[in-house]
Order: C-alpha cells, then sequence, then structure tokens
C-alpha cells in the first residue's frame, strides 16, 4: 500500500513540475489598418522557437510562423581540411625548406601582401626552395597537396 502510495506522489510531483513549450509570437509592436475593401493586422517581434514532439514522438524545432520541422544528422564526418606541410628557417635568407611525414610532391605559391604572385613551383620533402631573388618583407606562402587538394596558407618573412 505504501508503494502505491509513493509511486502516485511521485507522479503527481512529476506532473505539477513539468512544462509544455507552444507556439507563440513575442510582440514589441503592431498595429491594425482598415480600409472599404480590406483589412491587414500585424506585429512586430521575434518568434519564440524551442523544441517540440511531433504525434510520433520525434524532437522537432518549432517556430512561432512555420511548423515544425524534423531535424536529421546528415553526416557527422569530420574532414581534416589541413596538411602536416612545415617551412624552416623562418624568417629566412635565401633558401627555404618544406618538411612533411609524406613523401610526396607539393605546390608551393608565394605571393606579397598586395596578392601579386611572385613565385609558384613544385617541389619535394626537404628539397630547398631557392628565393634570393625576393625583396626583404612579408609573404603568404601557399601549399597545395594536388592528390586530396588540400591547401594550408603560412606567413614568410624574407630577412
Amino acid at each position: 500500500m505504501k508503494f502505491f502510495i509513493v509511486l502516485s506522489l511521485l507522479f503527481l510531483n512529476f506532473q505539477l513540475f513539468s512544462q509544455s513549450i507552444s507556439k507563440q509570437v513575442i510582440s514589441t509592436a503592431g498595429s491594425k489598418f482598415e480600409s472599404e475593401n480590406s483589412s491587414i493586422t500585424f506585429s512586430v517581434g521575434e518568434t519564440v522557437v524551442g523544441s517540440m514532439t511531433s504525434e510520433e514522438y520525434a524532437i522537432q524545432l518549432g517556430n512561432g510562423y512555420y511548423p515544425s520541422l524534423d531535424l536529421e544528422a546528415l553526416n557527422v564526418e569530420l574532414n581534416d581540411l589541413s596538411i602536416n606541410v612545415s617551412i624552416f628557417p623562418n624568417p629566412y635568407e635565401n633558401f627555404i625548406y618544406l618538411t612533411s611525414k609524406e613523401n610526396i610532391t607539393y605546390e608551393l605559391i608565394i605571393l606579397d601582401l598586395n596578392g601579386k604572385l611572385v613565385h609558384k613551383g613544385n617541389y619535394k620533402n626537404n628539397e630547398p626552395v631557392q628565393l634570393a631573388g625576393l625583396s626583404k618583407g612579408t609573404y603568404i606562402a601557399r601549399i597545395s597537396n594536388k592528390i586530396t587538394r588540400q591547401t594550408n596558407s603560412y606567413k614568410i618573412i624574407k630577412k
């Protein structure tokens, strides 16, 4: 008997503290205009957006203007968009080196800070890149892996 009393009190407690989410509009202003042939009523405000439950008890996103929308994750795969290449030395005087764990050829594009192309070439891992002809300053080095189409950008400085 005590078990049923405790169970009913717990059920009543959950019923008292449950909440429901309803569609509504929080309106900060609004008005109604009427003429001989028509009338228009409007409100300016924000819709209340919250999770709701459909007839099938699926969680949905609902708001004040549109019916609830079923949400479903299409893809949860995270693709690594960076390549693991280092440039050294930085700042440099005449040469830079591209180092990577992969032994493939990378495309190197060097741009000045105005976006003008000043150097372009294909280089292998630890191969010296001769850049003595560039004037002192800061440049952007873009390294691309042609196989995976991944690109990293680096700031390099010529002493």
